[in-house]
């Protein structure tokens, strides 16, 4: 099912690209606020996704993509979970009004130093990927309040995480962690162990 919102409701059926591609032609795609395009086995976003220019909310969860067109500016919640990313998509760098990123449940091993360009995100969701590092550019993401890096191979975490001053949920449970930061351990909300 493909939901566009903004005064109207699109059910398709279908699966894939080429059905996305048909509704999306069918549609003033300027005008679009919410696009949902979740559990379709899609493995490419068409181009057309950059015409979403009034876009906010754009879930992608649940489908094969590992790579992304570019995306509108205006989106502030974007849902990319249980894809086959093995890196935050750079695309994902170019938003400046990005709020909520979800990204569990991919392949991701890194993140790139380029996250803390993400300056309005206050929601990092990284829940069972591959990470086994964070960049130190990431304790200067001061605005974050949510940061889940749940099931990943992180062993330890930079000292300066605790500079977070902002962030009221840390989980780092289902990790093979092995040193916790002093800085942390006063944490209120700090979700640590199996």
């Amino acid at each position: 099912m493909i939901i566009f919102e903004r005064q109207m409701s699109i059910e398709v059926n279908e699966t894939g690209y080429y059905a996305l591609c048909q509704e999306m032609e069918q549609v003033d795609l300027a005008s679009l606020t919410k696009l949902k395009f979740a559990h379709r086995s899609l493995d490419t976003l068409p181009d057309l996704i950059s015409k979403c220019t009034s876009l906010t909310e754009l879930n992608l969860s649940d489908n094969k993509l590992s790579k992304l067109p570019p995306l509108p500016k205006s989106i502030e919640h974007l849902d990319l979970a249980d894809n086959c990313f093995e890196e935050i998509p750079r695309q994902v760098f170019d938003l400046p009004n990005l709020k909520w990123l979800h990204l569990n449940g991919n392949h991701i091993s890194v993140i790139s130093a380029d996250i803390n360009r993400l300056t309005s995100l206050y929601a990092l969701l990284l829940m069972d990927n591959q990470i086994d590092k964070l960049p130190p550019s990431i304790c200067s993401m001061t605005w974050l309040t949510i940061l889940n890096l749940r099931g990943n191979k992180l062993v330890t975490v930079p000292k300066r995480l605790g500079d977070l001053s902002q962030l009221n949920e840390l989980d780092l449970s289902h990790n093979p962690m092995q040193d916790i930061p002093r800085t942390l351990k006063g944490f209120k909300n700090l979700v640590i162990g199996e």
